[in-house]
């Protein structure tokens, strides 16, 4: 079990895997700050629910779908070029072997961005809804907040549904860029299934 982790904070502290992430937030916020800047420009203040139309929750839960499945589309090759080159490290084949996630690890691009994009809506956004009943209910008053300070804490909330996202799909990616996968992940199956 440490071990898997260790492949996670290994991934964590690359430096191929940190620009990465960062370059996929900068293109997630550009989108999901530019959609809702100009979906709520007539507005003045945004409602917590509001039905689904419109709304924060709304916007949470598309702005984390979105994520999983343009995160892996728009970043997946330049990921595998990066390893390829030399310039990041996949991790090690026994690493993915013994990882909770190696089915995940080892989908294609497609299945990997319907997957998080499906994943994603229903930890993060689920979470977020939970915790902001809570504090609407606690609140006598209509919940709503401006619609600039609704985009701050958007931009904020996108930060770890981005590490998140960033995180399995730069392994997943860097792993599957590995020249010798095939020969590599069958010796390693065979010797799984000996021991």
């Amino acid at each position: 079990m440490v071990a898997h982790w260790m492949m996670w904070l290994k991934l964590l502290r690359s430096s191929a895997f940190r620009a990465s992430a960062l370059k996929s937030y900068a293109v997630n916020l550009a989108f999901s700050l530019g959609i809702n800047g100009t979906l709520y420009r007539k507005k003045s203040r945004i409602l917590w629910l509001d039905g689904l139309k419109q709304d924060m929750v709304s916007t949470f839960f598309f702005s984390a779908f979105f994520c999983g499945l343009l995160t892996v589309l728009l970043s997946s090759c330049f990921i595998a070029r990066e390893v390829q080159q030399g310039d990041a490290e996949a991790p090690a084949v026994e690493e993915v072997s013994r990882s909770l996630l190696r089915c995940f690890l080892r989908r294609g691009v497609c299945s990997r961005s319907l997957i998080l994009a499906f994943i994603n809506p229903l930890l993060f956004g689920s979470v977020t809804l939970a915790l902001g009943q809570l504090i609407c209910h606690a609140v006598e008053r209509p919940c709503e907040v401006k619609v600039w300070v609704f985009l701050v804490i958007l931009a904020l909330w996108n930060a770890p549904v981005q590490l998140f996202t960033s995180a399995l799909n730069f392994a997943a990616a860097a792993h599957q860029a590995r020249r010798d996968l095939p020969l590599v992940e069958a010796a390693c199956d065979r010797r799984a299934q000996e021991g």
